[in-house]
């Protein structure tokens, strides 16, 4: 009875989409047991006894040299699994948290000399959000930009922090509200590889019956909504289903970008729920991520330097003015009718598009009852052509309203960067 009451279920599923643009598709993904090196299929459900539950959850999203990102992403997911396999079985005195942090600074040192020794793979890199599962308990690593969300009773949150110039730009006081360029999404302040030493952001869960993590990279977290991922996710009964669809509907919008995801759900006599508490108060932020290194100081002022900004090219620190608390963290006081003002445009939008193909039909039934009765009208033709262009006009504009409203979303939300206090 005793090990029956100690069981960890693990609901499993994983995939990759080269997207709509790419040639080639930079991202990986690994989901390993650590006890002996096993990596899943998909769709998956695999049962440990609590002190026996060791996973790695990781996804990557690789960049740069000739065919460098889609190495650079291979190395840091499985460097990552047999360096964390070798650092579980030494005798050491290392913190969970310090284990997952020396393994990726192993396997960032491991891409960043491969980049330096092979010409065609100068200035590759990798992000990577890795989750590490010691029994009830995960522990979420992030350098980069890819992303983990946790989904708790239909309610979402995520769990990292963006590492992009886009983030700092957007929590600063020192641009009085306007809102940084769509360029600096693509601009991550660090990366696998990407630099001799990184600075790994940690952050812990106690994992609860019926908790869902979802890791992705950002082709798909740029193209759908916190409420869409929370919707397709804790209303489905398939995770592979609620899967697909994201990848689906991520293609739909653009899927200018390769497009991946793990989708974790956690069940079993193990795990329990911890009361009324919240997913914040069940996060502990361990180690952040810290602009105001040197390092990373250098990186920044090259790109501000590049941008040629005035004010922020003579001093670029001004950026991370916010994170370190000189202006005190507020959430947009309007915050929530811009939200549901941009969810009815939204769905306005959607239901318009509908409605134009009802016409588009209706015409074509028309023109097809005319001519059984020997008339045509060439105009009829031209009207469905035109509608079908108000129909791609329609959609554009959709995706257009969806983007401001995952900005709304993140600019008007309260700010929260704490500083590692290690650095």
């Amino acid at each position: 009875m005793a090990k029956a009451k100690s069981l960890v279920v693990t609901s499993l599923f994983a995939s990759s989409d080269i997207g709509n643009v790419r040639d080639n598709n930079e991202d990986n993904f690994i989901v390993a047991n650590l006890m002996n090196g096993e990596s899943y299929n998909f769709p998956q459900s695999v049962k440990h006894q609590i002190e026996k539950n060791r996973l790695l959850i990781a996804v990557s999203d690789g960049m740069g040299g000739e065919q460098g990102g889609e190495i650079a992403a291979a190395i840091a997911v499985y460097g990552l699994k047999l360096e964390l396999m070798r650092l579980l079985k030494s005798q050491n005195d290392d913190s969970e948290v310090d284990l997952l942090i020396k393994a990726l600074e192993k396997v960032n040192q491991i891409i960043w000399q491969t980049s330096q020794e092979i010409e065609k793979l100068r200035g590759m890199g990798a992000a990577i959000t890795a989750v590490l599962i010691l029994g009830t308990r995960a522990y979420i690593a992030e350098v980069g930009d890819s992303r983990a969300y946790v989904i708790r009773e239909r309610k979402i949150k995520q769990i990292t922090t963006d590492q992009s110039l886009f983030e700092m730009l957007s929590q600063t006081g020192s641009f009085e509200g306007k809102v940084p360029s769509e360029n600096t999404r693509n601009i991550i302040l660090q990366s696998m590889g990407g630099q001799e030493k990184i600075h790994v952001a940690v952050t812990t869960l106690e994992i609860q019956l019926g908790d869902y993590l979802l890791l992705c990279s950002d082709g798909l977290s740029n193209m759908l909504t916190l409420s869409e991922i929370c919707e397709f996710i804790s209303q489905s009964s398939n995770l592979e289903r609620a899967g697909a669809k994201m990848i689906d509907l991520a293609k739909e919008r653009g899927g200018d970008d390769n497009i991946t995801l793990v989708i974790a759900n956690f069940e079993g006599t193990a795990l329990s729920r911890i009361g009324n508490k919240s997913i914040t108060q069940s996060i502990e932020v361990l180690t952040a991520f810290n602009p105001l290194t040197r390092d990373v100081e250098r990186r920044v002022r090259r790109i501000t330097q590049q941008m040629g900004s005035g004010e922020l090219k003579q001093n670029p620190s001004l950026i991370f003015r916010s994170t370190l608390g000189i202006m005190p963290p507020s959430e947009y006081p309007n915050r929530s009718q811009a939200l549901n003002e941009s969810d009815k445009s939204i769905e306005h939008l959607y239901n318009a598009g509908k409605q134009l193909s009802s016409v588009i039909n209706q015409v074509q039934e028309l023109e097809s009852w005319l001519e059984k009765q020997g008339r045509l009208d060439p105009t009829l033709q031209k009207a469905i052509v035109h509608l079908e262009y108000a129909i791609k006009n329609t959609q554009k504009i959709e995706i257009v309203a969806r983007k401001a409203r995952s900005l709304i979303e993140r600019l008007s939300a309260k700010p929260s960067y704490p500083i590692d206090k290690k650095t």
